[in-house]
């Protein structure tokens, strides 16, 4: 065989399996787990560090989020 021939038959058989792997379907899974420092616990409530930042983000306009933050009494309202 030429070298010609072996370049033509290493395309088809990189073409075959690049045809072959589009029929096939993969399923990933991820577990993430983070553990977040409590702030505060009252009953059955936990209020983690995770939770405030998360309605930090929700209710809190970004350009606000230093004045809330370097308010110890505007935390407190929030928790």
């Amino acid at each position: 065989m030429n070298r010609t021939n072996v370049i033509y038959s290493l395309l088809l058989v990189c073409l075959w399996l690049t045809g072959v792997s589009h029929g096939q379907t993969m399923e990933k899974e991820m577990a993430i787990q983070y553990e977040s420092p409590v702030l505060i616990q009252q009953g059955q409530v936990t209020v983690t560090l995770a939770d405030f930042v998360a309605y930090l983000d929700w209710r809190v306009p970004e350009e606000e989020q230093r004045g809330v933050l370097g308010s110890p009494s505007r935390i407190e309202g929030l928790l």
